[in-house]
């Protein structure tokens, strides 16, 4: 049974997934990456987050922060036995392939 601490994190984190989305949609990419942060510091669990967020920094140049988010995220999921879904070197391939 979830705590009161967790039920109130389930809202905050899809307003933050919201929020963030939306600042994406309209090329706020600083801002949507700054609430994907803040989300994945909330629910650190989260694979999606860390792609999603690695992705924005891959669009805005910012090689080297993607692969130490990605970086962050093997380390944090391998704590639960997860394998995050991507890798770094070729989640950069594909977006820097893409511009």
């Amino acid at each position: 049974m979830a705590g009161p601490r967790e039920r109130l994190w389930t809202p905050q984190l899809e307003l933050l997934d919201i929020a963030a989305a939306q600042a994406e949609r309209e090329d706020r990419l600083d801002e949507a990456g700054r609430l994907l942060y803040e989300a994945i510091g909330i629910e650190p669990y989260d694979e999606v987050r860390y792609e999603r967020l690695a992705r924005l920094l891959v669009t805005r140049g910012r090689i080297g922060s993607a692969r130490a988010m990605l970086t962050r995220a093997r380390q944090t999921l391998a704590g639960i036995g997860v394998t995050p879904p991507v890798d770094a070197d070729d989640l950069i391939a594909v977006v820097v392939r893409r511009r």
